[in-house]
C-alpha cells in the first residue's frame, strides 16, 4: 500500500525544472500535467503490483479498467547503457508487468480462483471491457538497469505539447529520472527518494531528448517506463 500511495501522490506533482544555466531552450510555458494518459498507466501499473502482493483481485480489475479507457502500447526504443562501479547483489527475478486490460481481467479471475471466491469469479466471467485503440496514446517499455548504472534513451516529443513521462521500478533500489534536451540542458528531473518517478514539460519545439534512468542501488530494477 505504501508503493501506492506514494506513487499516486508523486504523479500529482509536476516535477521542478532547473537548468544549469539561466536560459532553457527547449522549455515553454507548461500545459496541464496528466493530459497524455501517463499517470493514469501510471497508477494502473502501481495498482497491479498492489493487486499481486495483496492477492487482490479488485485492485488487478481496477488497472484493467484504466488501461480500457486509456490504453497503452508496447513500444521498441534502442536503450545505452552507462555502467557504474560496484558489484551488484543476487536477487529473485521479478514477475513481468503486464499492462494489457484483457490479461488482468484473466489474472484477476485466477487469483479468486486461488482464494475460493466463487461469486467473485463468477462476476469477473462475465466482466467485458469497453476498450479503445492505443493509436497516439501512451507508449511503454520494460527494462532492467543494472545496479550503479544509468540507461538512457533518446525520444522526440513534439514542439508545443505537453510532454510527460513516468517511472515505476520493483521496489527494490532507488531510482532517478532525468531529462536534457538536444543541447545538454537538462530540463526536468525527479530524484525522489523511492523508485517511482514523474516529470512533465512543455517543448518549445520538436526536438531529441535525452531520458536518463538512474540506479542507485547495489542490485538490478526492473523498470517500466511510459510516455506520450
Amino acid at each position: 500500500m505504501k508503493k501506492l500511495l506514494v506513487t499516486i501522490a508523486a504523479l500529482g506533482l509536476t516535477a521542478t525544472a532547473f537548468a544549469e544555466d539561466p536560459a532553457v531552450p527547449n522549455r515553454g510555458v507548461d500545459k496541464v500535467a496528466g493530459e497524455g494518459g501517463v499517470s493514469e498507466v501510471a497508477i494502473a501499473h502501481a495498482l497491479v503490483d498492489w493487486g499481486r502482493e495483496n492477492e487482490s483481485p479488485a485492485a488487478l480489475l481496477a488497472a484493467a479498467e484504466i488501461l480500457a479507457a486509456q490504453p497503452a502500447e508496447e513500444a521498441t526504443m534502442e536503450k545505452g547503457e552507462e555502467a557504474g562501479e560496484g558489484e551488484a547483489e543476487e536477487k529473485a527475478d521479478e514477475p513481468a508487468p503486464v499492462l494489457v486490460p484483457e490479461d488482468l481481467v484473466t489474472e484477476a479471475m485466477d487469483t479468486a480462483k486461488d482464494l475460493g471466491q466463487k461469486y467473485l469469479v463468477k462476476h469477473l466471467s462475465k466482466v467485458t471491457l469497453s476498450t479503445r485503440g492505443a493509436s497516439g496514446g501512451p507508449k511503454y517499455v520494460v527494462e532492467r538497469v543494472n545496479s550503479h548504472s544509468t540507461d538512457y534513451y533518446m525520444v522526440e516529443f513534439q514542439g508545443g505539447s505537453g510532454a510527460e513521462i513516468a517511472l515505476s521500478g520493483d521496489g527494490d533500489t532507488d531510482l532517478d529520472l532525468f531529462v536534457y534536451d538536444e543541447n545538454g540542458n537538462r530540463i526536468a528531473s525527479d530524484t525522489g527518494a523511492t523508485d517511482d518517478a514523474y516529470v512533465s514539460w512543455t517543448p518549445r519545439w520538436t526536438g531529441q531528448f535525452r531520458i536518463e534512468v538512474k540506479n542507485l542501488g547495489g542490485v538490478y530494477n526492473q523498470y517500466v517506463m511510459i510516455t506520450n
